[in-house]
């Protein structure tokens, strides 16, 4: 039997469906989390159950509201997930899924905190109310007794018009004065930095968790890599295998495995963050500010997930419905450094700017969002319209520290199987390349310049030399973090077996942290990239993305090379020319746009004819705007 959990976006669905079967899928108090159907074996049985987007109608809106009507019309069994909270509002859907001739079961989520907010549910009455199997969910519950309730799923038809106040008190309020600071953008802007601050300090601060265990994480390593070598040579392994292990494996490997601590602390903010409910009110107060970028509130939630994974962020741009507006998330997701590039960021910065790397860090992720947001805010200016923002405003709630470690355990384990198998292979391969000539010579470390390795770097050597890079060891390592973005560190490491701090300048360590952090996402996340856009599209982003990220680097290289005295002078130069080049720009868009409402009679007092496209679009963005200020209002209070 297959059973479908089904429901309003964050009703508690995927905590239902880990709950069942085992599995760690991801959970947060945000709509949108769940953009793809997961199907999985309940526990002690031979069940299936399949935990699908959140979704209000069978009317879809979304792409993933699509992806769960087609799932609910072929299924026959259905959990109806509500939040206690919502009860009333998620009638509309239960009668649908009534309409529609299936097996269907209640279960109600989250009922601790209606009781907090004044209200309750009385699940005798509420199962004499509704008809239906009912099922109160709460930290006791069982896979049995989620599986117990599909089985008495029943088919029934519809009489249900309101839950009478015998078996449901509705709550009180949403929070009060709280949720109004938080939605008020005055407020929730500060907040937002002063939350990212710390987010940021805990996992590169130099007095952080993060930088912290990591040190000690280091030392560990380095003690175990040193027996390891010991061990071998003393049980009468080879040289070949003694230093595959040791310089390619564990050097290669290893480079990462350090910042494991750092990556651990960040994802822990973010799953707080997440999990608080603070970022869906960020969305919320964030979305006339982001609607000027061609955006909207919900892009709130990719981008912040972008800071881990680009490919999962990508994913999740499917909660935005505009197709145009998700397509331009896509492309600003391509300048948020991930995760992955924070081990080289950090390994560059230690060596070359010690005890700044927090500053640059911190400088790399806000520059990368603040480019994102710029280039697509001049892809608005190329068509489609903004969208009306709708969602759901979960509860404020302290994180519950087990699912939040569930959480946490997800990530570093995907961490650390990607080191064990991607990054394993690559390391040991990077060393077979730079031990071997090309006449099959196996060399010292101090012959590495005559290895195959260095013999395939060359040929792209010239993309970097304006970088003040003229060795083969940059284009080597660029071309491992396509397949990886944590290979660069496995590369930079096999590829320098002596240190690379005396290797190149501190201007050419600057420009490789730049264009490390904005060159073109990793396989996964361009094939992420062409499944939520299209093939066409995400070559171009991807191609855009490393000529960005090259000339950034160039730039930066130029930038840091010239004598302090005329930084200045040449800043304040760039800057007059970038505000005469938009000068220009404006007036002969101006000028165009004039001929064009002089052209269709368009009249100046703001009235649109018929063929106006650009008054037509700003009357719908004014229409849109007095709609938008109810809807909001509508969805915070709940009615």
């Amino acid at each position: 039997m297959k059973i479908l959990l089904v429901g309003n976006p964050n009703s508690g669905k995927t905590t239902l469906f880990n709950l069942l079967t085992g599995k760690s899928a991801k959970v947060g108090n945000w709509h949108g989390v769940t953009v793809g159907a997961n199907e999985g074996e309940i526990r002690g049985t031979k069940h299936t159950a399949v935990d699908l987007p959140g979704i209000y109608s069978l009317a879809p809106y979304t792409p993933e509201e699509e992806v769960a009507a087609s799932f609910i019309r072929k299924g026959e069994v259905i959990i109806n997930v509500v939040e206690a909270r919502r009860l009333n509002s998620a009638l509309p859907l239960l009668n649908e899924l009534l309409s529609l001739g299936k097996k269907v079961a209640v279960v109600i989520t989250m009922e601790g905190e209606l009781e907090r907010l004044g209200g309750r549910i009385n699940p005798v009455n509420l199962t004499k109310s509704t008809g239906l199997p009912c099922l109160i969910a709460d930290r006791k519950t069982t896979a049995a007794d989620i599986s117990g309730i599909a089985e008495k799923a029943i088919k029934k038809s519809v009489d249900i018009a309101e839950i009478p106040r015998s078996a449901f008190l509705p709550p009180r309020g949403f929070g009060g004065r709280a949720e109004k600071f938080l939605l008020d953008i005055r407020f929730a802007l500060p907040l937002f930095a002063a939350a990212m601050a710390v987010t940021f300090y805990s996992a590169f601060g130099r007095y952080g968790a993060g930088v912290i265990l990591g040190n000690l994480f280091a030392k560990l390593i380095a003690a175990l890599s040193a027996k390891t070598a010991a061990f071998m040579q003393g049980a009468g392994a080879g040289e070949f295998l003694t230093r595959l292990f040791t310089e390619g494996i564990m050097s290669g490997v290893g480079a990462v495995a350090v910042f494991l601590p750092q990556l651990a602390a960040l994802y822990a903010c973010l799953i707080i963050l997440e999990e608080s409910g603070f970022l869906s009110r960020a969305a919320f107060a964030f979305d006339g500010f982001l609607e000027k970028f061609g955006l909207s509130g919900k892009a709130v939630f990719p981008l912040i997930a972008g800071f881990g994974c680009t490919a999962a962020a990508i994913l999740a741009t499917r909660s935005v419905e505009n197709r145009s507006a998700q397509k331009r998330a896509v492309f600003v997701l391509h300048f948020v450094s991930c995760s992955a590039r924070t081990p080289v960021i950090m390994l560059v910065a230690s060596s070359f700017f010690p005890g700044k790397e927090f500053l640059a860090a911190s400088l790399v992720y806000l520059v990368g969002v603040v480019c994102g947001l710029i280039f697509s805010r001049v892809l608005s200016n190329f068509g489609g319209d903004g969208e009306l923002f709708v969602t759901e405003i979960p509860p404020l709630r302290i994180p519950r520290p087990l699912p939040a470690l569930k959480q946490l355990k997800y990530y570093l384990k995907n961490i650390i199987i990607k080191m064990v198998t991607t990054l394993f292979l690559m390391s040991a391969l990077l060393w077979a390349l730079r031990s071997f000539s090309a006449r099959g010579e196996f060399l010292p470390a101090e012959r590495i310049s005559e290895s195959i390795l260095a013999y395939l770097g060359g040929k792209l050597s010239f993309l970097f030399a304006p970088m003040g890079f003229a060795g083969w060891q940059i284009p080597v390592a660029a071309l491992c973090g396509l397949v990886a973005k944590e290979g660069m560190v496995s590369a930079l490491t096999i590829a320098y077996p002596f240190g690379f701090s005396g290797e190149f300048s501190p201007a050419s360590a600057l420009a490789l942290v730049v264009f490390t952090a904005y060159y073109t996402p990793c396989a996964m996340a361009l094939s992420a990239s062409a499944g939520e856009t299209n093939a066409r599209l995400s070559a171009f982003y991807g191609v855009f993305a490393f000529l960005f990220a090259l000339l950034a680097g160039y730039i930066t290289y130029f930038a840091a090379a010239i004598p302090r005295e005329l930084r200045a002078k040449i800043f304040f130069a760039a800057i007059f020319g970038l505000g005469v080049l938009f000068t220009v720009a404006a007036s002969i868009k101006n000028k165009v746009r004039g001929r064009s409402d002089d052209k269709n009679n368009c009249g100046r007092n703001g009235q649109a004819c018929k063929n106006c496209v650009e008054c037509g679009r700003a009357v719908f963005r004014r229409e849109k705007a007095a709609s938008q200020k109810g809807d909001k209002t509508q969805r915070q209070t709940g009615k």
